[in-house]
């Protein structure tokens, strides 16, 4: 069992207070936090500060529970925040708990919130040839340490060379999803020692033990980015599509994870479709968030592609708007989420950048309709303006400007949507200085009346 570290407690003490904010913008509920929006930095350990929140889940008594990577990939950090977004105290002694868990520097690390409220997360492992596996641990709601229930002392580490032979270096986790018979499915990407990237699925029963490995190796997966069961009882992989660049669907069967159909999205000449995490609104429709652009350029447009039962089609949301001016959305895998609200709505969020430049200068959010098929789709006008607004962390000290948003997960907060990822509130370059970041979403005026 992974041994728990008392000396982080002290040091979380001093580190863990957040920064008191400016006035903050976008559609955030000004009763959390500092206008709708807080962070949360801890004390560097052994020089690394990187801090970047994964996954959030409702928890007991209204309050919430964040979970994430520390002292750039160190440690894993659990916090519990009450309804105002300060530490709630009767967690841990002081809000928060820690353990040691060194893992890879990775841009993005996929996390679930289960129904139980304990969390599970995926990231990976590089040795120093380069060669990578896959680490899945599973933290407790209740005490915000490893599950001993889970793996080897809360821990499952996957060597897919050890399944399949012929394999590259790259073995990078994209999605972590729960499966109705309690199994997690986590999805990514590998490489073949051969050239050409594929996307694979890793099937855990729910105490960890390793039930199925499957590299989707079919030139139509680039990546696998969600998993969740087919009406049917099969297993539905989603993912970037490696031939054309679109988005597709592939049936795969339950018992040998063998590629059966596929279902496909096909991007506009010249472009890609760069995709994100998806929810599933109802048993046959999955909506995921994208990002298309120009191919090679990594600057897109936010779009959901909602898969139905034997369709798909595409939604375009309104473009990011910061400061007067157009924003796009970033492209690169695992930058885009969705959650799903009540009355079939689905809240889409990615960081929002300046075009042709680095990390993203706020987060965007759309809202859409989804329709029982394609001609119900819209977009929900009465959410921030036209369907659409950007929030941005606005630090009081006014030396950053163009503070760098990074997306951890969007949820949900009881009714309410909570975004959760990282904020560098100094602007310091490379991720180093990045704390937790967590908004809480305004959506009550659109619900209000009860009517759909």
């Amino acid at each position: 069992m992974i041994p728990r570290t008392y000396p982080w407690l002290a040091a979380l003490a001093l580190g863990g207070a957040a920064a008191l904010a400016g006035a903050h913008e976008g559609p955030l509920d000004t009763r959390f936090g500092d206008g709708g929006m807080r962070h949360y930095g801890f004390q560097s350990v052994a020089g690394g500060n990187m801090d970047r929140a994964i996954v959030a889940c409702s928890a007991a008594n209204g309050t919430l529970t964040v979970m994430g990577r520390a002292s750039s990939d160190r440690r894993i950090v659990t916090m519990r925040l009450l309804r105002d977004g300060s530490l709630d105290k009767n967690f841990s002694e002081d809000g928060k708990e820690s353990f040691d868990l060194p893992g890879s520097v990775a841009h993005f690390v996929p996390g679930l919130c289960q129904t139980d409220g304990h969390m599970v997360v995926a990231r990976p492992l590089t040795a120093l040839d380069g060669e990578q596996n896959v680490q899945i641990f599973r933290v407790l709601k209740e005490t915000g340490l490893p599950d001993p229930g889970f793996g080897s002392g809360g821990v499952v580490v996957v060597d897919l060379d050890q399944w399949i032979p012929g394999l590259g270096s790259e073995e990078m986790p994209l999605g972590v999803n729960a499966l109705p018979n309690g199994d997690i499915a986590v999805s990514g990407r590998t490489t073949r020692a051969a050239g050409g990237e594929r996307g694979f699925v890793i099937l855990l029963a729910a105490d960890g033990q390793i039930r199925r490995v499957a590299v989707l190796d079919n030139v139509r997966s680039r990546t696998a980015m969600t998993t969740v069961e087919a009406p049917d009882g099969r297993l539905w992989v989603f993912g970037q599509n490696g031939r054309v660049a679109g988005a597709y669907r592939a049936t795969l069967n339950r018992e040998t994870l063998a590629w059966e159909t596929v279902l496909e999205q096909l991007p506009l000449p010249g472009e890609t479709i760069w995709v994100g995490a998806g929810r599933a609104v109802d048993a046959q429709t999955v909506v995921l968030a994208v990002s298309a652009g120009p191919s090679p350029a990594y600057d897109g447009r936010p779009e959901l592609v909602i898969f139905r039962a034997d369709t798909v089609s595409v939604l375009a949301l309104p473009a990011a708007q910061l400061d007067g001016g157009t924003l796009w959305t970033t492209s690169r895998w695992g930058d885009h989420g969705v959650t799903v609200l009540p009355q079939r709505r689905v809240l889409y969020a990615a960081p929002a950048r300046q075009l042709g430049t680095g990390g993203g200068v706020g987060v965007h959010f759309a809202m859409a309709e989804i329709g029982s098929t394609a001609g119900g789709d819209h977009v929900e006008s009465s959410f921030g303006i036209n369907g659409a607004q950007t929030a941005a962390f606005r630090p009081d000290n006014g030396n950053c400007v163009g503070a760098e948003h990074r997306l951890g997960r969007l949820t949900r907060w009881g009714t309410e949507p909570v975004f959760v990822g990282s904020v560098n509130a100094n602007c310091i370059v490379g991720g180093a200085g990045d704390d937790y970041l967590v908004a809480r979403i305004e959506v009550d005026p659109i619900f209000a009346d009860g009517f759909d």
